[in-house]
């Protein structure tokens, strides 16, 4: 399949921290995107130095959370839309 929409690279996904590791009664959220490859922007956690979601990272330990892709091949717009949505609903 081609897509012929422009700028399609974009990425939507999730960060969890099960709540059995948060000692909350619920997992815990982050929803991001990105234009660059998933991997990249995450660097293991080190992507978010800087940023709040790095104290997680150091407190819950990237390999203790679950990394999903929700979706790829977006525009940035469709991509924002998205996550605002994956935001509201979580």
């Amino acid at each position: 399949m081609i897509d012929c929409r422009e700028d399609t690279k974009w990425t939507v996904y999730i960060h969890i921290v099960p709540k059995e590791l948060s000692g909350y009664d619920w997992d815990k959220y982050y929803v991001g995107i990105t234009g660059q490859k998933p991997e990249q922007r995450w660097r293991n956690g080190k992507g978010y130095i800087g940023q709040v979601f790095y104290n997680a990272v150091q407190k819950y330990g990237w390999k203790n959370m679950q990394h999903d892709i929700i979706a790829e091949n977006l525009t940035q717009n469709e991509a924002e839309n998205f996550e605002c949505i994956i935001i509201k609903t979580l």
